[in-house]
């Protein structure tokens, strides 16, 4: 596995690679980053490549020279991949401190999306990061229910909380939208 440094000529693919990734959101496509008017931020985004192919993105930038930092310009940043088995999060991991040491990198700071915005609950990066000796500077805690129509969501809640949601939803002042 080798890193390189993201170019323009990466744009599609990157792209394409995040919104097929497990963890990737609107926060890590060039598209987002390309709205920021040119010269705000200095990125210095990363590409990791197997035989050619993108197995992992993290985008970001390097501070004084010793600080990569990610996000830069965004809510979250961090490294994207797909739904990675542990191995694979740990070399990738491994990787990147691998160049940071090359790069003479002091400090990685990462800032992950919060869990309810990936395809399919994985934590095998986090636990690699800890693994090779990264730690957590903050730590935030995300809630969230994924409305599946064929599921009753309701049905899970007490009896008194079920009936006040169907005295609620009678009420002639009060609307109820949905959008498909």
């Amino acid at each position: 596995m080798e890193i390189i440094e993201y170019t323009p000529e990466w744009k599609e693919k990157w792209d394409q690679f995040v919104l097929e990734s497990n963890n990737g959101t609107m926060f890590h496509l060039q598209k987002f980053f390309d709205y920021h008017k040119p010269g705000k931020f200095n990125f210095n985004h990363l590409i990791f490549l197997e035989k050619g192919n993108i197995v992992a993105v993290l985008p970001g930038s390097i501070i004084n020279g010793t600080l990569f930092e990610s996000p830069i310009g965004a809510s979250y940043g961090s490294i994207v991949t797909k739904d990675v088995k542990f191995t694979k999060a740990l070399e990738i991991v491994q990787t990147l401190i691998e160049y940071g040491k090359s790069k003479g990198w002091k400090e990685i700071l990462l800032t992950s999306a919060p869990r309810v915005y990936e395809r399919y609950p994985n934590e095998n990066l986090d636990f690699a990061m800890l693994w090779l000796g990264f730690k957590y500077d903050l730590h935030y805690i995300s809630s969230a229910i994924k409305l599946f129509p064929e599921r009753d969501i309701i049905s899970r809640f007490q009896q008194t909380v079920r009936r006040n949601v169907r005295k609620t939803l009678k009420d002639p002042d009060i609307r109820v939208e949905m959008n498909d």
